[in-house]
């Protein structure tokens, strides 16, 4: 869905020079749930910037000025909750296992998604780690999660070198089908197993879950198709997000 929110994940997704823009989104993002409360001078002074570069940021993503983008966000969020609840309402859980392939570890499979769940409501802070294009297909995901009052941050490794700077009640969420950016950056992830944070990994591979002790591993279905892999990847982090929703929302009657 194309919305104002979405636009400003697009532009922190793809900016990899950290400019006065990319902390202005990520500002308001990080604050989406009280941003009706926070003015132009407060933003400019959290942001350290000036109201003429919040105005500026406003015209680069297509509206006219700040007081717009308040009522556009505001508007947006909730129109955004009320659709998500009412597809949650019809969500149907047997066609999903059918459309992701799995027939068998059912009860296991939802056991692991609901610790998963766990660990994403008690974090302060989930940073989507991977290379680009898997990482762009949590967008989805990672905009409604901001609207249940998460906050979510993405990390693209592979083109610069990564540090490795998470607290311990932060929270590591790996998208990688076939498991190869652990091996091409093999730095990264020792540092990070090594570690206190908390770390999830979806992936075919299972070295996540023994030799990289992840907190908790969903393994991927092995499909031969790349397309219809990353389809899978779409919709596991849907179920995700429903059962976040219905447990963790106020909104789910």
């Amino acid at each position: 869905m194309n919305t104002i929110i979405s636009v400003m994940l697009l532009y922190i997704f793809n900016t990899f020079h950290q400019d006065a823009y990319y902390f202005i989104a990520k500002y308001i993002l990080e604050h989406i749930n009280e941003f009706d409360k926070i003015s132009i001078d407060k933003l400019a002074y959290e942001c350290a910037t000036s109201t003429t570069t919040i105005n500026k940021f406003c015209k680069q993503i297509g509206i006219d000025n700040y007081k717009y983008l308040k009522n556009m966000l505001v508007n947006t969020k909730d129109g955004r909750l009320k659709q998500i609840e009412k597809r949650y309402k019809q969500f149907d859980v047997e066609q999903f296992y059918l459309r992701i392939g799995l027939k068998d570890g059912i009860e296991e499979f939802n056991a692991c998604i609901d610790r998963v769940v766990d660990l994403i409501h008690n974090a302060n802070k989930v940073y989507m780690v991977g290379a680009v294009y898997p990482l762009s297909l949590s967008i989805n995901f990672v905009e409604d999660m901001i609207l249940f009052g998460k906050k979510f941050c993405f990390e693209q490794i592979g083109f610069k070198e990564n540090t490795i700077n998470y607290q311990e009640n932060e929270l590591v969420f790996l998208i990688t089908i076939t498991g190869r950016i652990a091996t091409l950056n093999k730095p990264y992830f020792l540092r990070l197993n090594t570690s206190r944070v908390k770390k999830i990994a979806l992936s075919q591979n299972i070295m996540f879950g023994n030799i990289y002790n992840f907190d908790e591993f969903i393994q991927l279905i092995d499909t031969h198709h790349s397309e219809i892999e990353n389809a899978i990847i779409i919709e596991i982090m849907n179920y995700i997000k429903f059962v976040y929703f219905v447990k963790y929302t106020n909104f789910c009657g």
